[in-house]
């Protein structure tokens, strides 16, 4: 089995193109197959799902498709999100030189991240049941298909936790994932005692969910 070595991510190294890469893998594959998709009709393939699709041409309506994740819009969100943010954190796991998974998160009030997220209504139920202007959220986490099963996500997140609330106030950690079906994430956020506190009613079956930050503390140091 193929050694994973775990590296702080910074924009300055190099490695910010193979981060893309690497993300734009992971959700091009299942269970979110997000690698094409037609803007016409709104179909979308994961990247086992390409069979039906000849000379780029949507099998249902005729347009052209398009990558579900372009690389530049990747490019710019991995900027925004890791590079400009003044208190953040990423890590990546490393096999063969190779980035196969990454995890990050940020700190952000919760005005910004309901703009952020979309989710009318998520600002005041944290300020009032939190009784918080500022929350950590957690961007992004996800391991290449090849070497899931091997807890590099868990180890991934406890070690971006572990950092980025050393030596910062912020007292609670929110994330977004599928809460309908439920994704591997979900099941793992609910088992260390997230709670969900909104859910989307457009259909997507997503929710966004949340724990203090010494909870999830308490279960990140069996893993790091």
């Amino acid at each position: 089995m193929d050694k994973v070595t775990f590296e702080w991510f910074s924009c300055e190294d190099g490695r910010i193109l193979d981060l893309v890469t690497c993300y734009r893998t992971v959700f091009a594959d299942e269970p979110w197959n997000e690698w094409k998709k037609c803007e016409s009709c709104s179909a979308k393939w994961g990247i086992t799902q390409t069979g039906n699709i000849v000379d780029d041409k949507c099998p249902n309506c005729g347009e052209r498709v398009v990558d579900f994740w372009p690389e530049e819009v990747v490019l710019h969100d991995v900027q925004n999100e890791i590079c400009d943010k003044k208190i953040s954190a990423c890590q990546v796991a490393i096999v063969n030189d190779q980035i196969v998974g990454f995890c990050w998160m940020y700190v952000i009030s919760a005005d910004n991240l309901e703009d952020k997220i979309k989710l009318s209504g998520i600002s005041h139920t944290i300020q009032s049941r939190f009784c918080t202007d500022d929350v950590c959220y957690l961007d992004e986490i996800g391991v290449l298909r090849e070497y899931r099963g091997r807890k590099i996500a868990k180890r991934l997140f406890a070690h971006c936790v572990q950092s980025l609330f050393k030596d910062n106030s912020v007292k609670f950690i929110t994330t977004r994932t599928m809460i309908n079906p439920p994704t591997i994430l979900y099941k793992w956020f609910s088992h260390i005692e997230y709670e969900l506190i909104g859910r989307y009613e457009d259909g997507s079956g997503r929710g966004v969910l949340c724990n203090s930050v010494l909870e999830t503390i308490k279960h990140c140091e069996a893993l790091s």
